[in-house]
């Protein structure tokens, strides 16, 4: 099983969008889940509340073999377990506007998290390098890589439509 972890800067940036885009591409035998606060509202995701939760789930779900990808959305599990590939999306979203987006500090995780990525989505990522960061990374199957690649810069370039970011946001 290869794990996928996606942390953000902030709160409503798209993450959860951005798993479960990433799940149906993947397949029938992925996974994704959730940790942090909030109510189990029903989602397609399992929502855990705490890191230890999520790490003993990770680890059943490594002994019973029945994925090929767990995609987690979390900043903090990075503090405990090592991803084989993590995404840190920048910015704000949607539902807090650009100018609060702006000004809403960063996650206390958020730091740490993006340290730790793989692939960063930010208003001047560099999407050339994608294909390049997603063959390196070892994690996925040559054949998955121009739908993923394809699903990344979709992603991006719709949150640059959202936002008119600056003109480094292609």
């Amino acid at each position: 099983m290869r794990t996928i972890v996606i942390a953000g800067a902030h709160r409503s940036l798209g993450k959860t969008t951005l798993g479960r885009k990433l799940k149906a591409e993947l397949g029938g035998r992925t996974e994704l889940i959730k940790v942090g606060h909030g109510k189990d509202k029903g989602k397609e995701e399992l929502l855990l509340h705490s890191t230890e939760a999520a790490v003993r789930l990770i680890t059943d779900r490594r002994r019973q073999g029945s994925l090929d990808y767990l995609i987690i959305e979390s900043n903090t599990i990075l503090r405990s377990f090592t991803p084989d590939f993590c995404i840190f999306i920048e910015g704000g979203g949607p539902q807090q506007g650009v100018e609060a987006a702006k000004e809403q500090p960063p996650k206390k995780s958020a730091q740490y998290a993006r340290e730790r990525a793989d692939l960063i989505i930010s208003d001047n990522s560099d999407l050339s390098r994608i294909r390049e960061l997603l063959l390196s990374s070892r994690v996925f199957e040559g054949s998955e890589i121009p739908a993923l690649c394809s699903l990344i810069e979709s992603f991006h370039k719709a949150r640059c439509d959202y936002f008119r970011m600056s003109p480094g946001c292609s």
